[in-house]
């Protein structure tokens, strides 16, 4: 019996001879973006064939970019540290 397409296992892809000038670009943009390697070349991918990287939120909740917007913008109040709490 053939699995559904949402029943798919992800493929794994590996790179080989990755030039030492594009593994130290892609180390600064994964800095930047305080992604992990393999997440950052997945949305750099992503972005580059014309798919749209999906926010965390969506990623992990799958709910649509809409219903998220608000969840995005708490979390993003939360994570602000207030110095009286360091005293």
């Amino acid at each position: 019996m053939k699995r559904k397409r949402s029943q798919r296992r992800p493929r794994q892809l590996s790179v080989r001879r990755v030039s030492a000038e594009l593994s130290r670009r892609l180390e600064v943009v994964r800095r930047k973006r305080k992604l992990s390697l393999n997440q950052t070349v997945l949305d750099l991918l992503s972005s580059a064939v014309g798919l749209s990287a999906q926010s965390w939120v969506r990623r992990f909740v799958g709910a649509p970019e809409v219903e998220t917007a608000g969840l995005e913008k708490a979390v993003a109040d939360m994570r602000k540290v207030d110095p009286r709490d360091w005293v």
